[in-house]
């Protein structure tokens, strides 16, 4: 599996829904999130997420995304649900904005050491939220949405 050439995936990304996996990572009662360094929701706590490769499940994806956005390796993801994003912002300025079909897992932690997490190139941050926190937030619904759905799994 790899990534398609940024080219391409340009293209892509104007003219086609983007199909991706997000992961509502859970940790003693809560949800780690983390915030978004590119467009789009940028500047926002979201989960980890991004996009599936050709011949990979998705439940291989929840744990690689996961892993390579974070360093948190996660275990026997629970699938939540779908949904999509349609944002206005476009992370190659090509004026189409963004849309993405979402299949959305939650996942506990393995371990959550703080010291250990390594955030990637799209994200400056990282925190722990009780799913209460997330509801009072100005958080986009989809997060809200995704957070609620998951609190059957947060609290085992």
């Amino acid at each position: 599996m790899e990534n398609i050439p940024d080219h391409l995936f340009r293209q892509i990304h104007e003219h086609m829904p983007i199909v991706c996996v997000d992961t509502v990572v859970c940790y003693d009662n809560k949800i780690f999130l983390v915030k978004r360094a590119t467009c789009p929701a940028k500047g926002e706590w979201w989960f980890p997420g991004g996009r599936l490769l050709r011949n990979e499940d998705l439940i291989s994806a929840s744990i690689r995304i996961t892993k390579s956005e974070t360093g948190l390796t996660v275990r026997s993801p629970v699938f939540l649900g779908h949904g999509e994003t349609i944002f206005k912002s476009d992370p190659f300025d090509h004026g189409m904005g963004t849309h993405t079909v979402n299949f959305v897992f939650c996942a506990h932690a393995a371990a959550l050491d703080v010291m250990s997490v390594t955030l990637d190139e799209n994200h400056t941050a990282y925190s722990i939220f009780s799913p209460e926190e997330v509801y009072r937030s100005d958080m986009h619904p989809y997060m809200k949405r995704f957070v609620a759905l998951s609190e059957g799994v947060v609290r085992k």
